[in-house]
């Protein structure tokens, strides 16, 4: 398996064809490597492509009723999103910004839905609350 090491993966999710997308964590952020996704071959290592638009991940997962890997990119450069992959081409959608420590998300297959939970201390979740994205069809 291929080394990882700049990448410090933090979240890991299979996708169709076996294909795994590996969310390279914050800690890598931190550490002063990119922000990057990178989408393995689990049986040869090799890294099939990078994505450039989202990094600095904690959580992915993969909706397999959509096709698509979302990213709980806390550590995106520009403040923390929810990414989104098209898992069957693949190629980036699109970043939606998310909350303070926004790193985890789980999605609902049937109505489209990924729900990342944000810590309390901004405006809009002094409390602390789930965020709901709807996402693109």
């Amino acid at each position: 398996m291929r080394d990882l090491g700049r990448c410090m993966p933090g979240g890991l999710a299979l996708g169709p064809r076996g294909n795994l997308l590996v969310g390279c964590s914050d800690d890598a952020v931190a550490a002063g490597f990119k922000a990057v996704s990178l989408l393995l071959d689990p049986v040869s290592g090799k890294i099939l492509r990078t994505f450039h638009q989202v990094g600095g991940s904690d959580e992915v997962w993969f909706d397999s009723a959509r096709g698509d890997f979302v990213l709980a990119a806390v550590a995106n450069p520009g403040g923390p999103v929810l990414g989104v992959i098209d898992a069957r081409r693949p190629h980036w959608v699109e970043n939606i910004p998310s909350g303070r420590h926004a790193h985890s998300v789980a999605a609902d297959p049937d109505n489209g839905r990924a729900f990342v939970p944000v810590a309390a201390g901004d405006k809009t979740c002094p409390r602390g609350c789930v965020e709901v994205f709807k996402l693109k069809n």
